[in-house]
């Protein structure tokens, strides 16, 4: 994943794209962000992606690529996330 991409998360176990109403705690942000959806990749340093949701108001979000749970499920489980470049 490159900046300029269009970056999606999908489940670790499945491989599917996440539910479009999926919510990824931040710990860059320290908050619950949505993660379904497309994203524009604007910037990625030390780990950190920073992204723009496609087609919505929200502004600027960030992540970790290692977040990877919803802030209410065990991390093993799974709901478990990761980014990746829409193909």
């Amino acid at each position: 994943m490159k900046p300029g991409d269009l970056i999606e998360w999908v489940y670790k176990m499945t491989q599917e794209v996440v539910d479009p109403h999926e919510l990824l705690f931040s710990t860059t942000m320290n908050k619950l962000i949505l993660i379904g959806g497309v994203h524009l990749l604007i910037g990625r340093d030390d780990g950190v992606l920073t992204f723009l949701t496609v087609g919505s108001d929200k502004g600027l979000l960030h992540a970790r690529e290692d977040d990877t749970w919803d802030g209410y499920q065990n991390v093993a489980s799974v709901t478990e996330v990761a980014p990746r470049a829409r193909g």
